[in-house]
């Protein structure tokens, strides 16, 4: 079976994010082994390269972080060439889609903040037949939709074949438009550590203190004094991986612009993991390692809904940053027992939805 996948390749383009790079991947792995070829639908925003190096030069304090930044960005690319099946055509929006439309037996969209928004073409509306339509682990990012996406979303949701969201509140919400909708893993929990590609050496000392934070707006933000204390007072190397901006706050003796391999790899050489972002958390449990989260702040705090979710699943609520002790925190034991036992279940129910489908 042949099946098209939309998410967050637009992401991938115009920053250097790790999760919709490989959320995707770990999608294609899976559904590779149960038989099927899957490509990736490349769909830009409509943003010019211009304007995207335009808004680079303004966020970038110097050359030598700009040019960082860009040999990151390369390795992005690279490494879709290596791994990746991509659609032939690159795509502008959902009209653009319809005109030319890449063939598939199956469409999917998801996982990610496909439904963060309103564009027609994550909600599959360029395909024709509603029985080709499929959400698998769509997120909607956030705990309720805007009065806009009340609007215009629900007949959408409405034409899928099956849908599945990856946060409970998902459910709900799907509930609402009178859409039943299954909560399921994010695909990057699908497959597991050794099935990823890691970098034969990393830009991380073993057993360091590794940071990735997404939508910083100041270093209180993540309590970056803290931090540096708690690195300090255990001997740890404390890095923080570059992530779509927020690395023009970080003193470059801390930062580091990985390769998707490298990035995977500094969470296996980490000894803990402090994150905000919800992938950040994902590779922690996967690589099992001892981490905390600090959940954001501002406009961005209604992400916050999808890391709670996760952490709901797995009953480690108790992992987030409380104004608690960080020794405290990073060195209480997980049960990994438990969060492998409670994986196999949630991994369980994506083969039941897959194969109601008949993949």
């Amino acid at each position: 079976m042949k099946i098209g996948v939309i998410s967050s390749y637009a992401c991938i383009y115009a920053a250097n994010n790790y999760g919709a790079l490989l959320q995707y991947y770990a999608l294609q792995v899976y559904l590779k082994r149960r038989g099927c070829y899957a490509f990736w639908i490349r769909t830009l925003l409509p943003h010019s390269s211009l304007r995207i190096i335009l808004r680079h030069l303004k966020h970038y304090r110097s050359l030598k972080l700009l040019s960082a930044y860009f040999k990151c960005h390369r390795a992005f690319f690279d490494f879709v060439s290596r791994y990746l099946n991509l659609s032939e055509q690159t795509y502008c929006g959902n009209e653009n889609l319809k005109q030319n439309c890449p063939f598939a037996d199956l469409y999917i969209t998801g996982s990610d903040q496909v439904w963060g928004g309103i564009q027609p073409e994550n909600y599959l509306c360029f395909v024709k037949d509603n029985s080709k339509k499929v959400a698998y682990a769509a997120s909607f990012g956030r705990s309720d939709l805007t009065d806009k996406q009340w609007h215009i979303i629900p007949q959408w949701v409405r034409s899928f074949r099956a849908v599945s969201v990856r946060e409970k509140s998902g459910v709900d919400i799907c509930h609402k438009m009178g859409v039943e909708a299954l909560h399921l893993l994010d695909p990057t929990l699908l497959i597991d550590a050794q099935d990823y590609p890691e970098a034969s050496n990393s830009p991380l000392p073993k057993d360091g203190l590794f940071g990735y934070f997404l939508n910083i707006n100041s270093l209180a933000d993540i309590h970056i004094v803290e931090l540096e204390k708690f690195a300090q007072n255990h001997q740890l190397s404390f890095n923080i991986a570059s992530c779509q901006y927020s690395e023009r706050f970080f003193d470059a003796d801390h930062l580091i612009f990985p390769s998707p391999e490298e990035w995977l790899c500094c969470y296996k050489q980490a000894k803990y993991i402090v994150t905000n972002t919800f992938h950040g958390t994902v590779f922690a449990l996967i690589y099992h390692k001892p981490f905390i989260v600090i959940l954001q702040r501002g406009e961005s705090s209604v992400q916050n809904e999808r890391i709670t979710s996760l952490l709901n699943m797995f009953d480690l609520k108790n992992r987030l940053w409380q104004d608690t002790d960080w020794d405290k925190t990073l060195q209480t034991t997980i049960d990994w027992e438990d969060f492998d036992t409670r994986l196999k279940k949630y991994r369980n129910r994506s083969d039941l939805f897959f194969n109601s489908l008949g993949i």
